[in-house]
């Protein structure tokens, strides 16, 4: 008898977009995402969104290249996500902690016993997609202490090979 396990959704490319909450907004109360190389599509490869989480702060207490305190719960409560994509918002307003799908014990985190996923979003311009702060609320960084916010991306990478494009798993995804 042999067992054979197989992964429901497994994970082929993953990128950790870290965004820098480290100033007052100047009334604009929006906060844009940085650009991501890893994320972008061009002419040889298209980059297709399935997921994206937030990370709090009961995953991760600090960011991985800044340091940087991870957002307060308390922040992350009133930002909804702006995702351009392909010429328009692709995604409009979408609560930051409903993209949230872990759940620790004794945590203050709401959160959804199953991911948000996407339908296949493509061409997403990083550097127009933005956080958006609920009308009134932004403006002061919590305290005045800098945070960063966490999102871990799954995708897909699609190559041209002899004028058809392949999904690309191996190391060079």
């Amino acid at each position: 008898m042999s067992v054979i396990l197989v992964k429901e959704e497994p994970i082929s490319c993953l990128e950790l977009i870290e965004v820098l909450v480290i100033a007052d907004f100047d009334g604009q109360f929006t906060v844009n995402l940085p650009d991501s190389q890893q994320l972008k599509s061009d002419q040889d490869q298209t980059i297709i969104v399935k997921a994206i989480q937030v990370t709090t702060p009961e995953v991760l207490t600090n960011g991985v290249v800044s340091g940087l305190v991870t957002s307060p719960i308390t922040e992350m409560q009133k930002i909804s996500l702006v995702l351009y994509s392909m010429g328009w918002e692709r995604i409009h307003y979408l609560p930051l902690l409903r993209m949230n799908d872990v759940s620790t014990p004794g945590g203050a985190a709401p959160h959804r016993y199953v991911g948000t996923r996407f339908n296949d979003i493509q061409k997403v311009d990083w550097p127009k997609s933005f956080f958006k702060y609920s009308g009134g609320t932004g403006g002061v960084v919590s305290a005045e202490t800098p945070y960063c916010i966490m999102l871990t991306v799954e995708y897909v990478k699609l190559i041209k090979v002899n004028n058809q494009l392949v999904e690309l798993t191996g190391p060079n995804a």
